[in-house]
Formats: structure tokens, C-alpha cells, sequence
């Protein structure tokens, strides 16, 4: 299938993971298949930049592989803006994985940038635009998930016990120490609480600035990490 033939965001996935499949092993294949179909369902949940551009109505998505946004939308519509804001955004915010996978959706979103370009499906600048974006990204995607990984073993490993006052929410890193964290509460007056005691791993992967979904409980020692969920970057 010529560029100049695919109508549609489907049409254009479809070939870039044909074309991948012919150069690939299974084994590395996988995640490009895997990271197309999140970029499939991140489109379908209709991003609001994709709205205003489109004009397509945000209302009732389909899931599956056919009658979705992807088939409607032609491929104009994936561009710099869109790949950026599905690394940064909903590889971040929606998407449960691991280290590998956020490291090859990174990869692959790469890859996919030279193939549109290459293809005159996305110009020299916007092509540029993007691989700066990624690059950028590339600097802590993965180390995001790394952190929300050690900060869950370390509450398994380190149960925080009877505590006479629990708040839960988000908190900013304001400052790192081996072995603990100075974290400021987002949601109830900004607060800051610490020295947080965890693991010499967690401090070691944690950015100052960063922000983690935490449940926090005070302790007759100070507060204590209850449980964890998310790391962000911002």
C-alpha cells in the first residue's frame, strides 16, 4: 500500500506494523504491536487537541478493530503533539506496566516518527519536533516506573503498623536523602511532611519534584509510606 493511499490512522498503523513485522523476531515484535494498540485506544478516548483540530464529536468510542476513531480520523492527525502527549501523558497516566514496555513504547514511537516521515506523512520539521520531544521523555519515563516499583516493595517489606492519623493523596518530592523523603501535600494546604524513612532504592531512583500517589500515616516514630500507588513526573 502506497503513503499517499492510507486514509485513515488505521490504514497507516496497520502498514507501519506490517512493515515491522517482516524485520522483527516475535520477541521484539510484541511491543510494537502492544504500544500501537495503546496509541490506538489513547486516540480513541479522543484527546481534547484532537477535538478542537477535527472537529469530530467526543461521544461514545468503540473499542475493538473496527468503527473506532482510528478509522474515521485520516492521518494528518498524528503529529508531534499527539505522540508527545501519549508518551507523556497516557503512558503515564492510564497505562499499568513495566520498565520494558515503557522504555519500547518509547522506541517505538521513535521508529514511527522516521517511518512518517519517510513517508511524507509527517514533514522535516514536525519530524524534528517529535524526536526532540522523545528524546526528552526518554530522560525519565522509565525511571518512573522504576521508582513506583521500589516504593511499593519497600511498603510490602516495611508495613507501616498502628498509626493515629492517615492522609492520602499526592505529594511533591521537595527533598531526598538516602533513606528518606521530604514531601509536600498537593491537596490539603500544602503541607510538607517528612523525614519520610524509605528505602535507600526508592531515594535513589527519585527525582526531587516528582510527584507519588502515597497514603501516609502518623506514627509515635513520624510518618510512614501506608501504601503507594503512582509516580509522575511533575
Amino acid at each position: 500500500m502506497e503513503a499517499r493511499r492510507m486514509s485513515t490512522v488505521r490504514e497507516v498503523l496497520d502498514e507501519f506494523l506490517e512493515e515491522q513485522r517482516a524485520r522483527l523476531g516475535p520477541g521484539m515484535y510484541k511491543y510494537y504491536e502492544r504500544t500501537v494498540e495503546l496509541l490506538e485506544a489513547y486516540m480513541d478516548d479522543y484527546p481534547v487537541h484532537l477535538i478542537r483540530r477535527t472537529g469530530v464529536p467526543p461521544e461514545g468510542p468503540s473499542r475493538g478493530r473496527t468503527a473506532t476513531r482510528c478509522d474515521a480520523l485520516g492521518p494528518d492527525v498524528i503529529d508531534a503533539d499527539l505522540l508527545l502527549d501519549f508518551l507523556h501523558g497516557h503512558m503515564v497516566r492510564e497505562v499499568r506496566c513495566g520498565r520494558t514496555l515503557m522504555r519500547m513504547a518509547i522506541t517505538v514511537t521513535r521508529r514511527l516518527v522516521g517511518w512518517l516521515n519517510g513517508r511524507g506523512l509527517m514533514d522535516d520539521q514536525e519530524r524534528q519536533r517529535a524526536l526532540d520531544g522523545v528524546r526528552d521523555i526518554s530522560g525519565y519515563l522509565p525511571g518512573i516506573v522504576d521508582m513506583a516499583r521500589r516504593m511499593a516493595e519497600h511498603v510490602e517489606r516495611n508495613p507501616a503498623g498502628e498509626h493515629a492519623e492517615a492522609v492520602d493523596g499526592y505529594f511533591t518530592v521537595t527533598r531526598s536523602e538516602p533513606g528518606a523523603l521530604w514531601l509536600r501535600d498537593c491537596i490539603h494546604g500544602g503541607e510538607e511532611v517528612g523525614p519520610v524513612p524509605v528505602s535507600e532504592g526508592v531515594t535513589a531512583a527519585c527525582v526531587e519534584g516528582w510527584t507519588l500517589r502515597l497514603g501516609l500515616g502518623r506514627t509515635e516514630e513520624g510518618w510512614r509510606v501506608l501504601w503507594s500507588g503512582r509516580a509522575y513526573p511533575f
